[in-house]
């Protein structure tokens, strides 16, 4: 079986409005069960929650508004597709009855 690693480098910039902000990676092999073994990632971004087909990645809040370059890899067990979203951190507005996500802006993903 041949296996690869992926790696991503994201640049992001925390859009601050009343609250913080921070980066959220969710990379997701469940439809397929494509294993997701985590690799490397650059400083900042933490794996906070591994199952064997899901990664959540998750930097911490508060970002400035300057860009900044975040890069994490994966090595998925087989070839397949494997779904990669990225988010805004939740946080709860203060007064607020559920969570809302911060916005972030990504770009020059590669």
């Amino acid at each position: 079986m041949l296996k690869r690693i992926l790696t991503i480098a994201v640049l992001a910039a925390g859009i601050t409005c009343f609250a913080g902000s921070g980066v959220r990676i969710d990379i997701d092999g469940v439809k397929n069960k494509i294993l997701l073994k985590p690799g490397k990632s650059s400083k900042g971004l933490n794996v906070i929650n591994s199952n064997k087909y899901y990664l959540l990645l998750k930097s911490a809040m508060n970002l400035s508004d300057k860009w900044q370059k975040f890069s994490f890899s994966f090595t998925p067990n087989k070839d397949g597709i494997v779904n990669i979203h990225l988010k805004g951190i939740y946080h709860k507005v203060k007064g607020a009855k559920k969570l809302t996500e911060a916005w972030v802006a990504y770009d020059n993903i590669t």
